[in-house]
C-alpha cells in the first residue's frame, strides 16, 4: 500500500506499507519501506505513541502514516499466511514426490533371499542348513 506523507522537513515522501496488521490490543505493526529503499519496522499504539527503527525524532512520519491507515487484523493476516493447505494434501504431495523420485529407479530390484545355517547365522538360500563361512573356517 503506497502512501504519500510529509516528513519533518515538510517534503512529500512516498512510503510502502508491507506486512502490516493490527493486534487485538489496537497496536498497529508494519514493515515500512521509504522512497529511498530503506526498511523500517514501526509499531504505533492507538494513542499515537510507539516505536520505529528509523533514526529520526519520534513520532516520525512513518508512525503518523501508520496511524492514519486501516490495516487488517492479525487473525485476517494469519489466515492469509496459512492458506488453505490441508494436512491430507501435504501428505499426498509428499507420497507422490517419493513415488516419482528419479533415484528410486536406480535402486536394485533384485532381492536376495536368505536361509539359516546349522550354526544359526544367515546364509544364502542355496546354503540353507550348512555352516556359514565364518563357522566353517573355525
Amino acid at each position: 500500500m503506497n502512501i504519500v506523507v510529509k516528513d519533518s522537513r515538510k517534503k512529500d515522501r512516498t512510503i510502502v506499507v508491507e506486512h502490516g496488521f493490527t493486534k487485538p490490543s489496537g497496536i498497529k505493526c508494519a514493515r515500512i519501506c521509504n522512497d529511498r529503499g530503506q526498511v523500517y519496522f514501526t509499531q504505533v499504539k492507538p494513542d499515537g505513541s510507539g516505536s520505529c527503527t528509523c533514526e529520526s525524532r519520534k513520532p516520525c512520519y512513518h508512525m503518523t502514516a501508520l496511524l492514519s491507515i486501516d490495516l487488517p487484523t492479525y487473525d485476517e493476516t494469519l489466515s492469509q499466511r496459512i492458506g488453505t493447505i490441508s494436512v491430507q494434501n501435504a501428505i499426498k504431495d509428499a507420497i507422490d514426490a517419493l513415488e516419482t523420485n528419479e533415484y528410486n529407479s536406480l535402486a536394485s530390484t533384485k532381492r536376495v533371499s536368505h536361509g539359516y545355517g546349522c550354526c544359526g547365522h544367515i546364509v544364502k538360500l542355496e546354503h540353507d542348513g550348512q555352516l556359514c563361512g565364518a563357522c566353517l573356517c573355525k
